[in-house]
């Protein structure tokens, strides 16, 4: 019903793109769901999106699927609902160490002397988490972050829709990475399989899925068995920098992707986030804030396009994620006098006695996410071991005034009034069992090629493994000490990488199963309202039948009355006395309504008291009749539908309103 000049109005430029509608839900836990999903939708929104079920049907629909659930895993099952624990692995690794060999050669390749090597501590990681299902591995720095290779950075999206998806888009060194990649999780060293980069061909192989995702230096690949390879749907990556709008930027962001499995959705990040480059405390505040803004930015930014339906899925709509990768989270200064010599040293010699505790207080990580006190960080600031013997006396007590700036700095740092950190009120660190925080030596920055610590940085845990869910537990969280694995005992990178294991508990709902509960919900609901429209009609007309007898008969009275009164009455008066009879007629209907729906309330009532699960009162408004030839009988036959929909739940219940609303009826009648 728009005219030509409204129509001409809202016609849209050629090119222009419409915004994709982004999908409302939160992926956190539902205790009333039990966390269903039905490809990658929470139940509840899968039913509201693609059925029209009213409200009740709706719950019912809900409520049956949910007793369905088996509480152990079945997955060789039949029924409408299959579970599933699904054991997901990652492995976060910054290569920096192996690339910066390079320096500006960014596409001359890998060395082949340190390949092996890389595959060795690959393999080790994933021999540490027992063989997962589905393994994602994060690496950071594969091409090295210089200035000659920031003028052509390399991005999965860009090179994507510039080869269509080729793998001749790769670059060079991310194809090298990917198949180093492949062989270490397959543990195909060469001269072992035969082939570097085969397939071991046995069913516990793991095939790449998906595109890799890179940025720069950024590196995310998605490996799992091949008997789930026909399982994962609807793969989505995407990418994200934060660094700057200066030229090369990607060397700080994020690469992402997203994927459903057994109807579950995931979801996994691998950011390098900003550095520490000095060592004023001021700075340090600074980089603190930024790295925090940049978890943030990568919960709330990062968003993938879903190819099933063409919907928006934020982060926060997936029911598993995992962020992983170089946080270069550090360890927060136990004193403000120290210098940078005297801190490394006291720190090495704690890692070298093993008591990691110590070191978790100042860690910023677990400092952000325990919301340590003031209090807290005066304790903090003095466990420390006190050096090596022999080494200059250092007394631990500290003045209060340099105790309250301590408190002061760190407090500052995590006080933002932009709530930067959301993001960590949500993702918990993969620690199993109650621990606080890592059991392994902090993973940065080790001396290249060893043995030990690099005296320009202090160790710190800077690569770590996040993630969100009530259906995630974690299993294992470990590191690799490449000086352990490699012979002879070295260090290919200045990190250690990290590793972490989960169970995934995954449920799958059948669609065709849901399809036909649907359908035998919404019969049985059809059957109910038509029985209830028949009862009702039926318990209309009785009553109408016996009460109209009942009113037609004191009418007739009154016209004998009138008639025998009058005599010989003339036309007119005959026409006067018809109207007389009548307003008789309607008088006599809304007395017997009025006294019948004082009498059907107690059939009714006593009715709903004798059926169980029916409620115990009932509601039914009086109105006055409305006018006409029979005014009172609308207000009786809404009132008989309301009784007979109260009634119509079973024969023996049905059988029992009739009989005590005959013996009323005929009180009624016969006064």
């Amino acid at each position: 019903k728009m005219g030509c000049c409204a129509s001409l109005a809202t016609t849209t430029k050629a090119g222009h793109r419409v915004a994709l509608e982004e999908v409302p839900w939160d992926g956190s836990y539902d205790p009333h769901l039990h966390g269903l999903e039905i490809g990658g939708i929470p139940l509840d929104h899968f039913l509201k999106r693609y059925s029209d079920l009213g409200p009740e049907d709706h719950d019912r629909v809900v409520k049956m699927v949910k007793d369905q659930v088996p509480s152990q895993s079945s997955w060789t099952g039949v029924g409408l609902c299959r579970r599933r624990p699904v054991r997901v692995g990652t492995i976060s690794w910054n290569v920096g160490g192996i690339t910066d060999n390079r320096k500006d050669k960014a596409h001359i390749g890998i060395e082949e002397a340190v390949r092996g090597a890389v595959i060795q501590v690959l393999h080790a990681a994933v021999e540490g988490m027992g063989r997962p299902d589905v393994i994602v591995v994060g690496l950071q720095e594969v091409i090295s972050l210089t200035p000659s290779n920031a003028l052509h950075v390399p991005s999965s999206l860009t090179d994507s829709r510039r080869h269509g998806g080729n793998v001749c888009g790769w670059p060079e060194t991310v194809a090298q990475w990917v198949e180093l990649v492949t062989a270490g999780v397959n543990d195909n060293i060469k001269g072992k399989s035969g082939s570097r980069n085969a397939l071991p061909n046995n069913r516990g192989a793991y095939a790449l899925y998906g595109q890799p995702v890179y940025l720069f230096g950024m590196l995310l690949c998605v490996l799992c068995q091949t008997d789930l390879l026909r399982h994962i749907k609807d793969f989505s990556i995407t990418e994200m920098a934060m660094d700057g709008k200066h030229v090369g930027r990607g060397a700080k962001g994020v690469v992402a992707c997203r994927f459903i499995l057994f109807d579950r959705s995931f979801c996994f990040l691998n950011c390098h986030l900003s550095a520490e480059k000095k060592e004023s405390a001021k700075y340090r505040r600074k980089s603190y804030q930024k790295r925090l803004k940049q978890l943030q930015h990568c919960w709330d930014e990062v968003k993938f396009r879903s190819h099933l339906d063409q919907m928006i899925y934020p982060v926060k709509a997936h029911r598993a994620v995992f962020l992983l990768g170089d946080t270069n989270m550090r360890l927060f200064k136990p004193f403000l006098n120290w210098s940078q010599a005297e801190v490394h040293e006291r720190i090495t010699v704690t890692i070298q006695s093993g008591r990691y505790e110590e070191l978790w207080k100042h860690d910023q990580l677990c400092w952000q996410q325990q919301r340590k006190s003031p209090e807290s960080l005066k304790v903090g600031g003095m466990v420390l071991s006190d050096g090596i013997r022999g080494a200059r006396d250092r007394s631990l007590a500290v003045s209060s005034a340099a105790i309250n700036t301590i408190a002061k700095s760190a407090l500052a740092a995590v006080r933002d009034p932009t709530k930067t950190d959301v993001a960590l009120d949500v993702l918990q660190e993969a620690i199993p069992g109650t621990e606080m925080g890592p059991t392994f030596p902090p993973t940065y920055k080790l001396e290249v090629p060893g043995p030990g610590y690099s005296q320009k940085r202090v160790p710190a845990w800077t690569d770590r493994v996040l993630y969100r869910s009530q259906h995630v537990h974690p299993e294992t969280y470990d590191s690799v000490l490449q000086s352990e694995i490699l012979t002879p005992p070295r260090n290919i990178s200045d990190h250690n990488p990290v590793y972490a294991s989960f169970s995934v508990d995954c449920i799958s709902v059948n669609l065709a199963g849901l399809s036909s509960l649907i359908r035998r919900v919404t019969t049985m609901e059809s059957s109910r309202k038509s029985s209830v429209l028949y009862e009702g009609l039926s318990l209309q007309a009785g009553i109408r039948e016996l009460v109209q007898h009942h009113a037609e008969e004191h009418a007739r009275r009154l016209y004998h009355i009138l008639t025998s009164e009058m005599g010989q009455a003339s036309d007119a008066l005959e026409d006067h006395s018809v109207g007389l009879i009548l307003n008789a007629e309607d008088e006599c209907w809304q007395v017997l309504c009025r006294q019948l729906e004082d009498e059907i309330e107690a059939c009714v009532r006593k009715s709903r008291e004798a059926s169980r699960g029916l409620e115990t009162d009932v509601s039914t408004s009086r109105s006055d009749p409305i006018g006409g030839a029979r005014s009172g009988e609308p207000v009786a036959m809404a009132m008989m539908s309301s009784a007979a929909s109260a009634t119509a739940t079973g024969s023996k219940t049905q059988t029992s309103f009739n009989e005590n609303l005959e013996q009323s009826l005929e009180t009624v009648l016969e006064g």
